[in-house]
């Protein structure tokens, strides 16, 4: 069972109560009976503010404007770990059936992601025996814009993986794990959601206003959403992959991890890990990136099967519920998709009984298929330790990440956007 901090609160008020009655000439049967309504009143207190709090979006103004000023409701889940690693001892990390799962357009995969790969994911979790499951887009050229410069994209590349994740585990007398490839076109994608991409450029509301597309979003435009709806999907896909597999083998996974496969992995990614030295061994919370912070990053998560899915698969499916959502509270964010997660997708996956834990030093930097690295992803809207675990000049942050991947990238820095610079790694 979850225990949380308002199951804390309660025992709190319980032994306080047994206290006090203690004090008072009353019948035991009495004195039970007092403490159960007390008790009930607070129950429904403390959970009426929770679900007040996490579901009910409609009782605040501006809520897309400023529920995310205090992120502090991250912060209960450092004692629910102390109270589950007190419960559950005997729950040893590794009894879960654990599953990686990889999604994207694969830039520079060969050169930049994979090394990455291999050192901060495929060892680290090595012992769990995860299988793995990849969706990718056949794409073998990119064209420059928000995404960087462009260039050629050898999409076959992330078949290593494969080859990888078997040579890890033959290093370590392990049973070799399944690594599942699944891929699409970018015309299938285009003909399965060809309504959808229209009804972004087209509805409106009565006020003539876009009621899908985030006209108030600064940065974005119609090729960011169609990017945007080309995650989702690549996301699903790699999810998909993973339960198909799992219901021809007649079993399930228990814990998975969903991760970009255009990225490279600084850090070690353990995916039990709630933050260093603390670890989910009851599978009940999940995690998330502590940088990019929009108000919370959206581009990876690892945690409980059940939480997970609904972070991988029911975004197209609540969709219209967001969309009505930010219509009466703030409309012109619709298809904003850090947003969307925070504000849909979060309390769907809170109100399941998981908690969401920030990670306090996961980072990883975007790779572009001109096998550059956006080197600065961690520095923005960022926790103070995601940033204190990192170099503090540009060329400590060089020399990380040529570490990583194997060879030297490097010590000209180039700005492809006003906000965005990238390291040579070619």
């Amino acid at each position: 069972m979850f225990v949380d901090s308002r199951t804390i609160k309660l025992k709190r008020v319980y032994t306080g109560l047994k206290k006090v009655a203690a004090s008072i000439p009353l019948s035991k049967s009495l004195m039970n009976a007092v403490i159960c309504l007390i008790l009930f009143c607070a129950i429904y207190r403390i959970e009426y503010r929770w679900v007040s709090d996490c579901l009910n979006t409609e009782s605040s103004p501006n809520y897309l404007n400023n529920k995310f000023d205090d992120l502090s409701y991250f912060s209960e889940v450092s004692e629910t770990v102390r109270v589950q690693n007190e419960k559950n001892d005997s729950l040893k990390i590794g009894k879960h059936r654990c599953a990686i799962n990889l999604w994207g357009l694969p830039r520079a995969f060969k050169s930049l992601v994979l090394p990455s790969l291999i050192k901060n994911v495929i060892r680290p979790n090595a012992d769990y025996g995860c299988d793995y499951f990849v969706h990718y887009y056949e794409v073998t050229e990119e064209t420059a814009g928000r995404s960087g410069a462009g260039g050629s994209i050898n999409f076959e590349d992330i078949k290593l993986l494969e080859r990888a994740v078997h040579e890890v585990a033959r290093d370590r007398n392990l049973t070799l794990p399944h690594v599942g490839f699944k891929s699409d076109r970018m015309e299938t994608f285009e003909d399965k959601y060809s309504g959808l991409l229209k009804r972004i450029r087209t509805e409106k509301n009565s006020k003539g206003e876009y009621r899908i597309f985030p006209y108030k979003a600064a940065t974005f435009t119609m090729e960011v959403t169609d990017n945007i709806l080309k995650m989702w999907h690549t996301i699903q896909e790699s999810w998909s992959a993973m339960q198909s597999h799992a219901g021809l083998q007649r079993f399930s996974y228990e814990r998975v991890a969903m991760l970009r496969n255009d990225v490279v992995y600084v850090t070690p990614i353990d995916v039990y890990e709630i933050r260093p030295g603390e670890k989910d061994t009851s599978n009940e919370i999940a995690v998330i990136p502590g940088f990019g912070r929009y108000p919370i990053n959206d581009r990876m998560i690892y945690g409980p099967a059940r939480a997970v899915e609904i972070w991988a698969s029911h975004r197209f499916k609540l969709l219209d519920r967001h969309i009505d959502l930010v219509e009466k509270t703030d409309p012109g964010f619709g298809l904003h998709s850090e947003m969307f997660m925070a504000f849909t997708i979060f309390p769907r996956i809170r109100s399941s009984g998981f908690g969401i834990a920030e990670h306090d030093t996961i980072c990883f930097f975007r790779a572009r298929s001109d096998e550059t690295v956006w080197f600065h992803d961690c520095d923005k809207n960022s926790k103070e330790s995601v940033i204190d675990n990192l170099p503090d000049s540009n060329e400590g942050t060089r020399k990380l990440v040529s570490s990583v991947i194997g060879h030297e990238c490097r010590s000209k820095f180039i700005a492809v956007r006003h906000d965005v610079l990238t390291l040579n790694c070619r």
